[in-house]
């Protein structure tokens, strides 16, 4: 999932900028329509900017502190990065705690792993969610190749 819409960069601290109006409902629309269609992850894991922090926050809103089971775990390095961060990430994580994860930060990097796992290009506005899905032992299995990943769906706001 791409961050919600933020405040235009202004040459300030781009980590800190937050959430437009726009941005905080963006925040709480994809987080409704994925758990109508039964998308509820176990875990997420975001970056820390500002702006991911303040759409997490939207998730919460919407699915409460227990429609995430393990909880959301800051990363600095998902700020600005893409496939080979996730990956780094999520291949340590056990497949029985965590069959559905939701990793939330930034584009380019986003769309890029996005399109990357399921076989086209996707372009990830602020808010949107990519869901895709593969059939895996583990996460290392499933991030090591590139293949076997289906784009189901993106979901916008």
């Amino acid at each position: 999932m791409r961050h919600a819409e933020a405040v235009p960069d202004t040459g300030g601290d781009d980590h800190a900028r937050p959430l437009t109006i726009r941005g905080v409902a963006q925040a709480r629309a994809v987080p409704a329509r994925l758990a109508a269609a039964g998308w509820l992850p176990e875990r997420v894991i975001s970056s820390d900017s500002a702006r991911a922090r303040e759409t997490a926050d939207g998730l919460l809103a919407v699915w409460g502190k227990s429609g995430v089971a393990r909880g959301i775990t800051w990363s600095r390095d998902l700020y600005l990065a893409g496939l080979a961060a996730i990956a780094t990430l999520a291949e340590t994580l056990d497949p029985v705690d965590t069959r559905t994860l939701l990793v939330l930060g930034h584009n380019p990097g986003f769309s890029e792993a996005a399109g990357l796992l399921g076989g086209r290009p996707v372009n990830l506005a602020t808010g949107a969610a990519a869901l895709l899905s593969i059939e895996s032992e583990s996460w290392a299995e499933a991030l090591a190749f590139l293949r076997g990943w289906k784009l189901e769906q993106v979901m916008t706001p």
